[in-house]
């Protein structure tokens, strides 16, 4: 059932090779001697885990995460909304996010948050 939640996601192989774990290896088969990604790409190609509309990278994480928090915030947030709103702003203020980095993330961003970012002045935060 995570495919219908998951936004994301990231695979590798780990590899076992004298008393010592290394993570992060080349995905060399499907089938290995401590994993096996036969499972993920058969649900993966069956559309029970869903394809993620964007790849996770170190430049794009914070600003996902950012994304992610805005989309959920009412529903966890223990501020006013005044107060949630404008501590939204001053932390997107604080990370400096460009309008390019928001635009290669687009299609991870639904109309409801895209809608909150504008109605909430988010929007107008990130720098070109």
């Amino acid at each position: 059932m995570i495919g219908k939640y998951a936004v994301g996601y990231h695979i590798h192989q780990v590899n076992y090779e004298d008393g010592i774990f290394e993570n992060h290896m080349p995905i060399k088969n499907i089938y290995g001697h401590l994993i096996s990604f036969a499972s993920f790409f058969k649900y993966w190609s069956s559309g029970r885990i869903k394809k993620a509309p964007v790849t996770v990278s170190d430049s794009n994480a914070e600003l996902l995460q950012f994304l992610d928090g805005v989309s959920q915030i009412e529903k966890y947030t223990e501020y006013p909304m005044e107060e949630t709103i404008n501590r939204l702003l001053a932390y997107a203020k604080k990370m400096q996010f460009k309008r390019d980095q928001l635009s290669e993330v687009s299609t991870a961003l639904t109309g409801a948050t895209a809608k909150k970012m504008i109605d909430w002045g988010m929007i107008y935060e990130f720098t070109s």
